[in-house]
């Protein structure tokens, strides 16, 4: 992301332009119906005339949605007489041809974000189907073997894990075991008692 930014910064500059904000939606994808508060707060930035200049680092980094999505955009900036700059694709909206290598680029980025979609689950699905675990911290009073790649009894805490499973399936108070557990010193999956 830092070097994405300097990229940005550094074309503005050549361009003669003030970066007045940076938008970042850490962690949210692009190509998934999530809310992006730095999408949306940028997208408003233009549209309301704040701003006259996007800059993105490449035109996927904006969105992978197609030209469902770039292209409201681009209309909505050309009202206004704003304008989308893709700096590593050399693209800006307010150029002859530039428009459409954009539209053109944002449907490739939705393809691209629907292929990549599907080998992930395609792997995701072979490793279940071998018993892998494919995944994040295993639960508590297991742990990944480093040969099989599969969920095996972890000799330290799968103890503490039958004890707490035992224990919850007879009735007992959630917080009742937890005063257990804190009273014979036994730690926490994450430490701390």
């Amino acid at each position: 992301m830092e070097r994405q930014e300097a990229d940005c910064r550094a074309w503005a500059a050549r361009h003669g332009l003030l970066v007045r904000q940076v938008h970042v939606d850490r962690g949210r994808s692009g190509y998934k119906s999530v809310t992006r508060k730095g999408f949306e707060a940028a997208r408003r930035a233009v549209t309301s005339g704040v701003v006259r200049t996007l800059i993105v680092w490449k035109l996927d980094r904006l969105s992978r949605k197609g030209t469902a999505e770039v292209g409201p955009l681009l209309d909505a900036f050309d009202l206004i007489g704003g304008r989308l700059v893709s700096v590593m694709d050399g693209l800006d909206s307010s150029r002859p041809g530039d428009r459409l290598a954009m539209a053109s680029l944002s449907e490739w980025a939705r393809a691209e974000a629907e292929i990549q979609g599907e080998r992930i689950r395609h792997a995701k699905r072979y490793l279940r189907s071998r018993g892998r675990w494919i995944g994040g911290q295993p639960p508590y009073g297991l742990r990944i073997d480093a040969e099989s790649g599969q969920l095996t009894p972890d000799p330290e805490t799968a103890v503490y894990a039958r004890l707490i499973a035992d224990e919850a399936l007879s009735g007992r108070p959630l917080v009742k075991i937890a005063r257990l557990l804190n009273e014979h010193e036994i730690a926490a999956p994450r430490g701390g008692l």
